[in-house]
């Protein structure tokens, strides 16, 4: 991304990102299945004692099933980590970038943000500002449903 100031490529890049972070948690959640699936079927397949064996399949089918009910809390959000923090640099940059350009913006920005002396501190700022309007929008919304 530092690479290039050319916006068009930087979304290519984030597209990019997406796809690749996307397949990989898609791996990530079928290995993780496929490894509790052994852990929950393997113990009743060897035990000696048929009683045992059957409390260990509901055992391991409850074990199976909450894992299979939380998978994509488990590996596939978790994932994106990085990219939701790589999106939101970009996005602040682009709007910091518009907003000076704005002069309504440039005028309440320059009382904010000293974007030529602390270019990372305005990125920051912005950054944080769409953080706390994304988290009132999804709590107004989950308040209303």
């Amino acid at each position: 991304m530092q690479l290039t100031a050319s916006i068009p490529l930087q979304v290519l890049l984030l597209c990019v990102d997406f796809v690749i972070t996307a397949g990989l948690a898609s791996v990530a959640v079928y290995m993780g299945l496929f490894t509790f699936g052994l852990l929950a079927y393997l113990p009743s397949a060897v035990a000696r004692d048929p009683i045992i064996g059957m409390l260990l399949k509901v055992l391991g089918n409850v074990l199976f099933l909450s894992v299979y009910l939380l998978n994509r809390y488990l590996w596939f959000y978790p994932a994106f980590l990085t990219s939701i923090w790589t999106w939101l640099y970009v996005v602040s940059g682009l709007l910091v970038r518009t907003a000076r350009r704005l002069d309504f913006v440039l005028a309440a920005s320059n009382r904010f943000m000293d974007v030529q002396h602390k270019p990372l501190q305005s990125i920051g700022l912005v950054a944080a500002t769409i953080c706390t309007l994304l988290y009132w929008v999804v709590k107004f919304i989950s308040n209303w449903g």
